[in-house]
């Protein structure tokens, strides 16, 4: 959509140079008409950052967003769009017809780069779910005001006891029939194949809130920033396993961090690579 919008100030911009001067169809002049298309983007830029500055300023920190602002949430799936775009990923899902229809749900995947996240987002835009993620990605100027008022959890690892707020908090918004929630155990970026060890405390949130995991093995986002000066990059998304709570309910948070790992490990390892 954003980018739709940039293009589209581009080309009134050109349209409006060419009906108000004339002489612009002359082979001489004609140069004016892409520095008029790029002025027009750039117009375009500035005034889609003063609409999402001016939506910031309505963000209360000291607010919990437990069901998400509408505007927020959807300039922020835009964002996300627009960066799919930009850095020209095409992604590629499988299995989705697994995902759960009738409730929410824990969404589980491996984290290859930040455009897990990202990809993630506008891939999920049919569902409504939000991300747990680092607690300083809520702190960006502009951003973490956005992110904030969408509904996502900032998570402070180093703080057990925040740790656990943001844990409850995840829960309850699964619990109550909310939102679902999308959590990479690793923590961290492998920024390669080979996965990181899961923090098993992550599915506490599905113990919790009693309800399904979703297994997704995401591949090829490592490989994103490196590649797409030169070529688009297929990233994909592949759903390999829903776990009924039914069939965790009676296990510790290790057990089941331990199993999916091995679950979305195995499938990582046995996909081509791209």
């Amino acid at each position: 959509m954003f980018v739709s919008l940039i293009l589209m100030g581009g080309l009134i911009c050109d349209l409006l140079t060419i009906f108000v001067f004339k002489w612009v169809n002359e082979p001489k002049t004609l140069w004016i008409l892409p520095v008029a298309f790029i002025v027009g983007m750039i117009i375009a830029i500035l005034i889609i950052l003063l609409v999402l500055y001016i939506g910031s300023l309505f963000v209360d920190k000291n607010k919990e967003y437990v069901k998400p602002s509408k505007f927020h949430h959807r300039a922020v799936m835009r964002v996300c769009e627009m960066l799919v775009q930009i850095f020209r990923i095409k992604v590629h899902y499988r299995g989705f017809d697994k995902l759960p229809q009738d409730k929410k749900f824990l969404f589980v995947f491996n984290h290859q780069s930040m455009f897990d996240p990202i990809s993630a987002v506008w891939t999920l835009r049919g569902f409504p779910i939000v991300f747990v993620m680092k607690q300083s990605l809520l702190k960006i100027p502009l951003v973490g005001k956005y992110l904030y008022a969408s509904g996502f959890l900032g998570l402070n690892r180093e703080n057990p006891r925040e740790g656990v707020k943001t844990i409850n908090k995840a829960s309850s918004r699964i619990e109550e029939d909310i939102l679902s929630i999308g959590i990479a155990p690793e923590g961290t970026r492998s920024k390669k194949y080979e996965m990181n060890e899961f923090h098993s405390g992550s599915f506490k949130i599905a113990l919790k809130a009693k309800c399904p995991i979703v297994l997704c093995c995401i591949q090829n986002t490592c490989k994103v920033y490196e590649r797409f000066k030169f070529k688009s990059t297929k990233v994909y998304y592949d759903i390999v396993e829903v776990i009924p709570y039914e069939d965790i309910e009676n296990k510790t948070t290790q057990e089941i961090s331990d199993y999916s790992y091995e679950v979305i490990k195995n499938n990582l390892e046995n996909l081509p690579k791209y």
